[in-house]
């Protein structure tokens, strides 16, 4: 799933975003999306970049989102995220 489509779809979903501050050298940048008191930092990336599936699932589940509401969570590139698949292919 592309950055920009997950990030939107939190936003529809009702999520607040806040920069993840750090230290140079102390990993990539973040953002912390915000759902009724949970909280979960998605890496920052390109706009138009793959997010992980690792890091849709992760962010999904400590946010207490459902899954099936993904976007295209018919289709089986979004299945693969679902259930955790890194590859693309």
């Amino acid at each position: 799933m592309r950055a920009d489509t997950f990030k939107q779809w939190l936003e529809k979903q009702g999520c607040r975003f806040d920069e993840h501050s750090h230290d140079r050298g102390q990993g990539h940048a973040g953002a912390v999306a915000k759902f009724e008191g949970k909280e979960s930092v998605l890496p920052l990336t390109g706009t138009h970049q793959d997010l992980d599936g690792e890091d849709v699932r992760r962010v999904v589940e400590e946010l207490g989102l459902d899954m099936t509401k993904l976007p295209g969570s018919q289709d089986t590139e979004t299945e693969k995220y679902r259930h955790g698949s890194k590859s693309r292919g």
